[in-house]
């Protein structure tokens, strides 16, 4: 959660300054309402306006940038295990 007291707070068309690559104003607007990955941009709304920390960008960078799981790997995430159920699955019918 991004917070005034130890985060540096930026306006949402302030924070594409901070992000590799300088995506649009829009693409940081999706990814705070939509998400990106199954993640979304940890935003606080003050007086009808949206902020957002560099840290909270960092986070959110950090977090879609995970490799994707595979059925070999040792993750518990929900989305790993669905993977690794449908495989058993599949390997238990012969598919």
């Amino acid at each position: 959660m991004v917070s005034f007291e130890s985060e540096q707070i930026l306006s949402l068309k302030d924070a594409v300054r901070h992000i590799p690559g300088r995506p649009h104003s829009s693409t940081i607007h999706r990814w705070a309402n939509r998400g990106s990955r199954g993640k979304r941009l940890e935003t606080i709304r003050v007086g009808g306006r949206r902020y957002i920390s560099i840290e909270a960008i960092e986070r959110f960078i950090s977090a879609i940038s995970e490799r994707p799981c595979s059925v070999q790997q040792k993750d518990t995430s929900r989305t790993c295990a669905g993977k690794k159920a449908a495989a058993a699955f599949l390997d238990q019918h012969g598919i």
